[in-house]
Parts: C-alpha cells; sequence; structure tokens
C-alpha cells in the first residue's frame, strides 16, 4: 500500500484554528455539537488530526438546525459560510 501523504502543516493549524472557531460560535450559542467520522477517529488514535485528512467533521442535532442557520453573520465574521450539502 502506498504511504498516503500527510497534510501540510499551515493546513492542519488552519483546521484547529476552524474548529476552535465553530466551538466558540456554537458554545456561545448554547448549540451542542459533537466530532463525527475521521475528526472523532483521529481524536481517538491520533489525539488529533488525522496526519492526512484535511477536513473536520462535526454535527448538530436536527432540533438545532433553525438556530445553526440563523448564525450565518456569526460564521461571516470569521470568514466562514454555510453550504447546503
Amino acid at each position: 500500500m502506498p504511504k498516503l501523504k500527510e497534510t501540510k502543516a499551515s493546513v492542519v493549524k488552519m483546521l484547529y484554528q476552524l474548529l476552535y472557531d465553530v466551538h466558540q460560535i456554537l458554545t456561545n450559542n448554547g448549540i451542542q455539537y459533537f466530532s463525527d467520522g475521521g475528526t472523532t477517529l483521529g481524536a481517538v488514535r491520533h489525539e488529533g488530526i488525522i496526519p492526512w485528512d484535511d477536513d473536520l467533521d462535526i454535527g448538530v442535532m436536527k432540533k438545532d438546525r433553525r438556530k445553526f442557520l440563523a448564525l450565518k453573520s456569526s460564521f461571516a465574521k470569521c470568514g466562514y459560510s454555510i453550504g447546503k450539502w
């Protein structure tokens, strides 16, 4: 199996900043969130971001959907947008 290319340190730094910002916005607005997928795996197996991962997987409960979407301007102040996937 070929070795996976590690994510650049600058990208990893941005991911940690993103998670910090999301954490601040959500907790300041009373929205609980959770890690999911590779983010949870990395936290357990690597004690951080998986070395070749370049995204974060987080979720919020369906009951908080409207509350989350109402934070669009808060995310925009940090340079982020909420997209529909």
